[in-house]
């Protein structure tokens, strides 16, 4: 055995546990990156997002989980931290005042409003 056969061996492939789409399922009114990351996802079945602020991943992650519910004639859940989710509102996580899991009173979650100059 040569050393390229030893290494051919040691290669890991991930099975696919999803089911192909034709790409004209997926939403035309998604930015062609987005169109060509959707079936990719679901192919995989279990694959992860992981892409840079601004790259539309809350789209995909809409996309993904409206074709697969269609697929399987059921619902679907996405499930984020909650720091994710006041980030995906549009505001920055330091715009909330005294959210922890010690503090859950209502007068903590009270948005700080930055003070106009």
């Amino acid at each position: 055995m040569d050393y390229h056969e030893f290494l051919r061996r040691k290669v890991c492939v991930a099975p696919t546990l999803g089911f192909e789409i034709h790409p004209s399922h997926v939403n035309p009114r998604l930015k062609p990156h987005c169109q060509a990351i959707v079936p990719w996802l679901l192919a995989g079945g279990r694959r992860a997002l992981f892409a840079s602020f601004g790259l539309h991943k809350t789209v995909i992650q809409l996309e993904t989980v409206r074709l697969a519910a269609e697929h399987h004639n059921s619902r679907g859940l996405i499930v984020i931290p909650l720091g994710s989710a006041r980030n995906s509102a549009g505001m920055p996580s330091s715009a909330w005042a005294g959210t922890n899991r010690r503090d859950s009173s209502a007068a903590s979650r009270k948005l700080v409003r930055p003070v106009s100059t």
